[in-house]
């Protein structure tokens, strides 16, 4: 078990790398920022993914933004989305 409360199995993740299949362990996730991060071990590295909510799916970082991940922690868990509090203007972030 680690932080987030999952088993070995629950922690490795596939990834889609432009068409080939990649798996990696489950390193770091932020739901307020939205970010995933997950370290493949064939390759001895570590690919970061951002959420998109325009397609509800995490997309990769700089030279890997074309790969995509499928990956959902839990549902009250998904990355949450900027709103602007009509009181002050400001964006704020909301659970509620």
């Amino acid at each position: 078990m680690n932080k987030l409360g999952l088993t070995a199995e629950e922690r490795m993740i596939d990834y889609d790398r432009n068409g080939t299949r990649g798996v990696g362990e489950l390193r770091h996730f932020d739901p307020i920022v939205g970010l995933l991060k997950i370290y493949d071990p064939i390759n001895d590295s570590t690919v970061e993914f951002l959420y998109d909510h325009d397609n509800s799916q995490w997309k990769g970082t700089g030279e890997q933004s074309n790969w995509t991940c499928d990956w959902y922690y839990d549902d009250t868990e998904l990355p949450v989305i900027k709103q602007e509090d009509k009181t002050t203007g400001v964006s704020t972030v909301s659970r509620l």
